[in-house]
């Protein structure tokens, strides 16, 4: 699904469900983003989201969440590999 929000407010303005192809869904990540970002976000109080990427560290697959918190800047590393769920 690709969302549009209100920048200010959090308000989703429009929701889009766009297919995934065969062959980009095969090398999905395990952990979806939202997950991995929920649990960063549990992390820090007051956090504002920033970036989230995937990206490869010591060859894992893993979130890279960036995040605005009352205490300073905060970067998560979330294994994107193995679902804590399964």
């Amino acid at each position: 699904v690709r969302m549009t929000l209100d920048w200010t407010t959090g308000e989703v303005m429009s929701t889009t469900s766009v297919k995934t192809p065969r062959l980009a869904r095969e090398s999905l990540p395990a952990v979806p983003a939202l997950v991995a970002l929920d649990e960063s976000l549990a992390q820090v109080s007051a956090a504002v989201f920033k970036c989230l990427d995937l990206d490869t560290r010591k060859g894992k697959t893993v979130w890279v969440i960036k995040v605005d918190s009352s205490t300073g800047p905060h970067t998560f590393r979330v294994d994107a590999e193995q679902d804590p769920d399964n």
